[in-house]
């Protein structure tokens, strides 16, 4: 982070309970100096640390409840332990719950947005009571919409308005933020937006998927709109600086950004060796959600070209192939993915060869990761290897979420 400068750190881990399912209970003294040891660290280095609890989460723990002073005050009782540590810049996140309000809550409240305005602004409140120089953003529910709703217009007319609003555009993961969609939204809060850009993350695949391609398909004038741009990386950690060089490389600059050289950029950080050895592999696992790249060049090779298809999976496998030979950390993640791409080129070559047996195909889509190549599910269809309902289950059900769109406006 410091040597790309990303100058901002927003802590808000699933993995520690006390954020999200124990919200109402105070750190122990061990973790809670874990945690101050991390904060130091960051500011170490002038990065901003924001510390985010998500008290609406509903699947797990204690649900919060708009209308009981007692959980305000069990939030409070939070919040005063790490004010104590001298944070001054926090984060209340109500994204990914279930915002219909009942009982009490609907009785005082009629509507969500009234009720997350509520939270919000009791929580500016206490904290501003306390803290010099407080900075506070909010995540709402309806965080990935365009423009505005009745959630959002409750938000608009009624949140204080110094407290930033998180977007992460037009999906959980936008394929495009055109300046138009920013706009539109910046208009539907009034409030200074953040914006959290949901790539590469890869959670929503269930470990199944890694992106490593550039950043691309943002506005370069979304600083006219946002004061912040936040990634979230996957839980891949050395994989993930890749985007997130290309991201920093957009962020510090979008007018001159050119995600190619960027991302050349960010390739050879990781070492030159891997940039080399790794071109066609990574080729070959560029597809997103941000883009297709080359899913149409590849079906083309399918349906018309299948001995070029053969020496295009050949150069993919002698690539995975030199890569888990380089002693990089990046390749210890990256190891399932490299050796199932070697073990797709053999199921590749079977299909086209007319000698791969069912069974064989079943156990390897049974696996939990997936190449970000489409060629094997093309190949399957237009052999017909699998049946409707097996084809739904073993690839479409097991790749996530697919959204390539096309803008007919040309925007």
């Amino acid at each position: 982070m410091n040597e790309f400068r990303l100058n901002t750190y927003m802590y808000a881990p699933k993995s520690d309970p006390y954020h999200r399912v124990k919200w109402n209970e105070v750190y122990p003294e061990t973790e809670l100096q874990n945690l101050v040891r991390f904060k130091d660290s960051l500011e170490s280095k002038n990065i901003g640390f924001y510390y985010c609890i998500s008290p609406g989460y509903t699947k797990e723990g204690k649900v919060f409840e708009y209308t009981k002073e007692a959980d305000f005050k069990l939030l409070f009782e939070k919040f005063d332990q790490v004010i104590a540590k001298g944070i001054t810049k926090y984060g209340l996140l109500l994204d990914d719950i279930d915002y219909k309000l009942t009982g009490a809550n609907l009785e005082q409240f009629k509507r969500p947005g009234i009720a997350h305005a509520h939270i919000c602004n009791s929580v500016y409140n206490y904290l501003s009571s306390k803290v010099v120089h407080l900075e506070l953003v909010m995540c709402p529910t309806e965080y990935h919409q365009i423009g505005e709703s009745e959630y959002r217009n409750d938000l608009k007319t009624l949140l204080n308005k110094n407290i930033k609003v998180f977007w992460t555009g037009d999906n959980v993961c936008a394929e495009v933020i055109t300046e138009e969609q920013v706009k539109l939204t910046k208009a539907a809060f009034e409030n200074d937006l953040f914006i959290w850009d949901n790539f590469p993350v890869s959670d929503f695949t269930y470990g199944v998927r890694q992106y490593m391609g550039p950043i691309i398909n943002r506005t370069v004038d979304l600083n006219k709109y946002a004061t912040g741009y936040m990634i979230n990386p996957m839980n891949l950690y050395e994989t993930s600086k890749i985007a997130m060089i290309t991201q920093a490389h957009y962020a510090w600059n979008s007018a001159k950004y050119d995600p190619n050289k960027s991302f050349e950029i960010a390739l050879r950080y990781i070492g030159d060796e891997f940039y080399e050895l790794g071109k066609a592999y990574i080729n070959y696992n560029l597809p997103s959600v941000l883009a297709h790249y080359n899913l149409d060049e590849e079906l083309d090779l399918v349906n018309n070209n299948e001995e070029g298809l053969l020496k295009y999976m050949e150069a993919v496998k002698v690539s995975a192939e030199g890569l888990l030979k380089l002693d990089l950390p990046i390749i210890q993640e990256l190891k399932p993915w490299l050796e199932r791409v070697i073990e797709e080129e053999v199921i590749v070559k079977k299909i086209v060869e007319k000698r791969l047996e069912k069974a064989q195909l079943i156990k390897f889509l049974e696996a939990d990761k997936f190449s970000r190549s489409e060629i094997l599910d093309n190949l399957i269809k237009k052999y017909q290897l699998l049946s409707t309902d097996e084809y739904a289950t073993l690839i479409q059900k097991r790749r996530g979420g697919q959204w390539y769109r096309v803008f007919e406006d040309g925007k």
